[in-house]
C-alpha cells in the first residue's frame, strides 16, 4: 500500500505543467515568513 506521500507525489506529477507550477508558487508563498521589514511596515 502506497504511503500518503507517495500518492501525493504521483498525483502532483500527473498534473499538467502549468498547474504544477501554480501549486509550487502557492506552496512557496505559504512558506514565506514575514521578515523584519515586513513586520515594521505592518
Amino acid at each position: 500500500m502506497a504511503t500518503l506521500n507517495e500518492k501525493l507525489l504521483r498525483d502532483v506529477l500527473s498534473l499538467p505543467l502549468d498547474l504544477r507550477t501554480e501549486l509550487i508558487d502557492k506552496l512557496l508563498e505559504s512558506l514565506n515568513v514575514p521578515i523584519k521589514v515586513d513586520i515594521e511596515q505592518a
